[in-house]
């Protein structure tokens, strides 16, 4: 089990059988993260923070995916393009990530993490951690981007499908309600 101090923004994880309950430190300045996601086994954390200091490199004065190898102490970020570039342009948020850590999906306001991404509004993305792979997945069946913003993502545990919020209108033929829905969408 684990869960944010919000009145701190650290990480605790509990764990159930032992009773101990431990600080997660993400490196020496121990800089703030929210959102928390675990992986079934409780050995892989996907997190959201604006730390700058977590992964070389990280430049893009934005929050960013990292997923923490709590058995290892290792930490790679994963709001990232399929080169492995940064986003760039916009915030990562909302993490979770998949039963064996392997997917992780995530909201960005990044332009950059997939070609052809126009819209300018909040996509739903995942990356496979395995194969290095981003792939916007808030798009209709034609591939076409969606029309307005989606937030909010949830992976099931087989990383199979993606659980999100949307206001776009054009990901399913018919939504006319003005209305946030949920969609679920197949990753192939």
């Amino acid at each position: 089990m684990a869960f944010v101090s919000r009145a701190m923004l650290k990480i605790f994880i509990h764990d159930r059988q032992t009773g101990a309950t431990t600080f997660l430190s993400l490196n020496s300045s121990d800089m703030m993260a929210t959102t928390l996601s675990l992986s079934s086994d409780g050995r892989y954390a996907a997190i959201e923070s604006d730390a700058a200091n977590l992964v070389p490199g990280d430049t893009n004065n934005r929050s960013d995916i990292f997923v923490f190898d709590i058995l290892t102490g290792s930490i790679t970020r994963v709001s990232i393009d399929s080169y492995g570039n940064q986003a760039a342009n916009g915030h990562s948020f909302t993490a979770s990530i998949s039963g064996d850590g392997r997917y992780v999906t995530f909201s960005s306001q990044a332009a950059n993490l997939v070609p052809d991404d126009t819209n300018l509004k909040t996509d739903i993305f995942v990356h496979d951690r395995q194969t290095g792979i981003t792939t916007r997945v808030s798009v209709n069946a034609g591939g076409h981007q969606a029309d307005n913003h989606s937030a909010r993502p949830m992976i099931s545990g087989d990383g199979r499908y993606v659980a999100f919020e949307s206001n776009a209108a054009n990901l399913v033929p018919g939504d006319t309600n003005n209305r946030k829905d949920i969609f679920v969408t197949d990753i192939p």
